[in-house]
Formats: C-alpha cells, structure tokens, sequence
C-alpha cells in the first residue's frame, strides 16, 4: 500500500482545515472593549485575595456565534480563566468547585438585550445589586445571565420580582388579599421563564467562556441589529440573604451572589469611594462609543437616588 508523500499529506491536510473553516459560520457579531479597564468607573480596586487579581474580570471581547437551534456567545478575558479549587466557600465545608460547577468562579456577566429596538418598549431594571438602569433607549427584551451558580441566580432573581410585584399590588391597592399575591408571586414566575435566561450549558478554554443561548428563548439567532448591555461583576458563590430584620435587629445587606463595594481595601470586597451606597459593584462595561466607561458608571446621584445608565451597543446596521 502506498502511502502519500509529505507533500501529499500537508496539501491534504490545508484542504481538509480549508474546508473545516469554510463550514463554521461567522459569528453574528464581535464587540471589543478595551483591556486593563477593569476598575469600574476608575476608583475599583480588586479584593486582597489571592483567588482574584488584575485582569482575571477584565472582558476584552464578546462575540455571538450561530449554532443550529440557537446562539453561543463567547466571552474573552485578558487572563486564563480560573478553574475553581478546594477552597472553602461557607459554613458547611462545601468547596470552591462544588459550588462553581460549570468551570468557573470569579465573575458574572450580564447582557441585557434590546431585541425591538423601540425607545422606551421593555425593562430598564437590571438585576438586583448591580445599581444600575438600561437607558429606555434601549430598553431590553431579555436578559442572558453567565453564574458560576446559576440555579441561586434564578432564585435570586424571582424573589426580586416577587418583592416588586408585591410592592405594586400594594400601591394600587387599599387591601391586599391573599389571592393578590399569589398573583404577584405567579406573575414573577412567569417573567423569570419568559425574560430571564441563565446559562447552563458552559464551556471553558483558556481565556474563553462560551455559553448557549437557544433560538426558543431569544426568537432566532442573535442579530448584529439588537443592542446589548453587557455587564461584569464579581460573583461571590454565597448567598447572603438578610434575615436578621425580621427579629429586629440590624441585619447584613443582601449580596445577590455579587462582590460588593466598601470603603478601603479588604478581602471581603472591591475598595471604592468612601461610604457611598450608590457605587455600581461593575467592574467591566461595553460601552457605545463615544462613551466612557468611567463617566458612565460614575455618574450617579446619591441624593436623589438616581442610578448610573448604561446604554446598549448595537453591533451592527
């Protein structure tokens, strides 16, 4: 048997990777964001831990790639993504990569997608701890959300919309009746599953986390004419939820699966302006251009309470 020369076996092979590249689809769209920008809005310094250092929540760059029945977005870091270890994460001994089971730890992302491109038609909200709002410009249809925990995530989320359809049941309302908030309680059920997609379907290499997002959830294949908010924290894979109120003592805010902000440097949170509640906890943001990263995030108001906007970036035409 005669075997190709190899002359023969690299030509064959280029044609081979020819064909394999020719087959894969260009992605939908590329959105960059400049490295070592991961301070929020300039004055974030990272937690005196060794788990997390400079560059480890820095997204350089998001792309969507078309599948057969849906979407991967893929995400890039300036640093190898971490895996998770046998750190111990809470009280009852359960470790690191217990907890962060899809290859991952250190960071949320948030992209909040404006699929009808009609000023003022969607939500504005983004999710709970972020102290944010989408600018109504492009207010968005869905929301896709990568956690190291997303299950938590989702609960975390759905009792915020429950505390919010509450809270407006009891506005319109002299009197509240129990059927009124299983109302509520079923209507945020609804919105987490029509709204909301956390990213269980994960897959890590180096810089890259890639996620799935299917067709049935966002209408189709991610398109380069929606706008996207896209959103970086540190996720933290306790939740820490404030119970202590109920017996009339002063409890311990909320985290929503978040690092928070505090003032000077800890290993408990991001350092940040001195004592200021309204602080966005974002380390990274794709911003439109002619827009700052820095200025966007900075720009808040703690006396009236109003958040920094963010405004989403369309891709393409």
């Amino acid at each position: 048997m005669r075997h190709p020369t190899p002359t023969l076996a690299l030509l064959i092979s280029c044609l081979l990777l020819t064909a394999a590249l020719a087959a894969a689809a260009p992605p939908a769209f590329v959105l960059t964001d400049p490295a070592r920008d991961d301070h929020g809005d300039g004055t974030l310094k990272y937690p005196l831990v060794a788990e997390l250092r400079e560059g480890d929540l820095d997204l350089v760059e998001l792309a969507a790639e078309p599948a057969a029945d849906g979407t991967w977005f893929v995400a890039t870091m300036r640093r190898n993504i971490r895996p998770p270890g046998g750190r111990i994460v809470d009280a009852t001994g359960t470790t690191e990569a217990q907890s962060a089971r899809l290859g991952f730890y250190a960071f949320n992302i948030d992209i909040y997608i404006d699929i009808d491109r009609v000023p003022g038609s969607g939500r504005t909200s983004t999710l709970p701890g972020r102290k944010l709002t989408v600018a109504p410009e492009t207010a968005w249809e869905r929301a896709v959300i990568l956690s190291p925990r997303p299950e938590l995530s989702a609960l975390v989320v759905r009792q915020e919309l429950a505390r919010r359809a509450k809270a407006a049941v009891r506005e319109e309302k002299p009197r509240v009746d129990d059927s009124d908030l299983a109302a509520a309680r079923q209507e945020a059920r609804e919105a987490l599953e029509s709204d909301f997609w956390f990213a269980r379907s994960v897959q890590v290499t180096g810089r890259r986390v890639k996620f799935f997002v299917p067709n049935s959830f966002l209408g189709g294949p991610a398109r380069a004419d929606w706008a996207y908010a896209v959103v970086v924290t540190g996720a933290s894979l306790e939740s820490r939820f404030d119970t202590t109120t109920l017996i009339g003592k002063a409890g311990v805010a909320d985290n929503y699966l978040l690092v928070p902000v505090g003032s000077g440097l800890s290993a408990e949170h991001f350092a940040g302006r001195e004592d200021d509640p309204l602080q966005p906890p974002v380390v990274d943001l794709i911003v439109p251009a002619g827009q700052s990263q820095e200025a966007v995030l900075g720009d808040y108001d703690v006396r009236t309470g109003r958040m920094a906007q963010i405004t989403g970036v369309v891709p393409g035409p």
